[in-house]
């Protein structure tokens, strides 16, 4: 079995106001309409700024290409 996959990265912000929140709402559509295209998520890494401070979220994704 010879399978090939392709890879992409899909970035979310964290609001800072609300103290590192990501809009899980936002959050759920995107995944579901990547989903809906073939993507399959196979991590999802928190993002850091030069600080240190978390400054979102990096979904990584792939798909039988």
């Amino acid at each position: 079995m010879n399978c090939a996959w392709e890879y992409k990265s899909v970035a979310f912000e964290i609001d800072p106001t609300f103290e590192a929140s990501v809009d899980r709402r936002a959050l759920e559509q995107k995944l579901n309409a990547l989903g809906h295209e073939g993507w399959e998520l196979v991590s999802l890494l928190a993002a850091s700024d030069s600080d240190g401070e978390t400054s979102g979220l990096l979904a990584v994704l792939k798909r039988e290409a």
